[in-house]
């Protein structure tokens, strides 16, 4: 009877191991896609209170798009974070009203997240 209980219980704690691996893993970091990068005139920026930075924007064909920049990470204080963020909505207020290239991705939960922004 050990032995039988030994052989099931070894594969189930391995499987709820897994799922525990799996469920502390931020999703929004998980990558869906290839690597994008389309022409687009910034429109608008913003911040949310989840450390994101939206970048609202209109593509060549009129289509309104909306990529996200991810500042949270479990290391970086609330104050690091606020100041990184400011820093690349500076970094993004004088392109707004002009072209840039944004290169991105789109994750497992269908944002398009922002790799890079060229002028």
């Amino acid at each position: 009877m050990k032995i039988i209980l030994t052989t099931l219980s070894t594969p189930l704690f391995i499987a709820v191991f897994c799922l525990f691996l799996f469920s502390c893993r931020n999703l929004s970091d998980m990558r869906d896609s290839e690597i994008v990068c389309i022409p687009v005139i910034i429109t608008d920026v913003s911040s949310d209170d989840l450390g994101r930075v939206i970048v609202f924007s209109q593509s060549s064909e009129e289509e309104n798009l909306i990529f996200i920049k991810d500042f949270f990470t479990h290391s970086t204080t609330q104050h690091e974070m606020k100041q990184k963020i400011d820093q690349y909505i500076s970094f993004l207020m004088p392109l707004i009203k002009k072209e840039v290239l944004i290169k991105y991705y789109i994750n497992s939960v269908g944002d398009r997240v922002i790799i890079s922004i060229k002028e």
